[in-house]
């Protein structure tokens, strides 16, 4: 009895240090959980930035250097099918649907058919409020869009 009386008193005497532990670990927690998911966020708007950025040079450049359009956007981009294989982006044909926050599609990259040849367009749709969409849409300059892709060596 006396080897557990004296376990007792000494758990009791270490509770005021495991209360104070649990205390400073849960004040933590409670500053860098906010911080952790804006950081998530900002990740999320870089990545989606840098794979619209990145596709649309690729695109341009497998356009003048193959002097051909391929019929599937995946064929001229190796970033897109990353953004694929991270549930980032959805191929469909020449055109690229761009998921950010809840919004899927929150942008739209496609490749068509205008009066004078072929363009890279670039199509922001409604983003509902979602932040991160927002942010994504204000990344991006629309007037730098549409590309032409036009000319006699550019066949499609």
């Amino acid at each position: 009895m006396g080897r557990q009386a004296a376990e007792g008193g000494l758990l009791a005497a270490r509770m005021p240090e495991v209360v104070l532990v649990i205390t400073v670990v849960g004040v933590l927690a409670a500053i860098a959980l906010p911080k952790f998911d804006a950081v998530r966020q900002e990740a999320q708007i870089s990545r989606t930035l840098y794979l619209v950025r990145t596709a649309t040079n690729e695109i341009v450049t497998y356009a003048f250097s193959q002097m051909e359009l391929a019929d599937e956007l995946g064929y001229m981009s190796q970033i897109l099918q990353e953004g694929v294989e991270e549930g980032i982006v959805q191929i469909v044909g020449r055109e690229a649907r761009f998921q950010a926050g809840q919004i899927d599609p929150c942008l739209v990259l496609r490749v068509e058919r205008m009066e004078r040849g072929f363009s890279l367009t670039i199509e922001l749709l409604d983003p509902q409020g979602d932040p991160i969409c927002q942010e994504v849409q204000r990344g991006i300059n629309t007037k730098g869009y549409p590309i032409q892709l036009r000319g006699r060596f550019v066949r499609m």
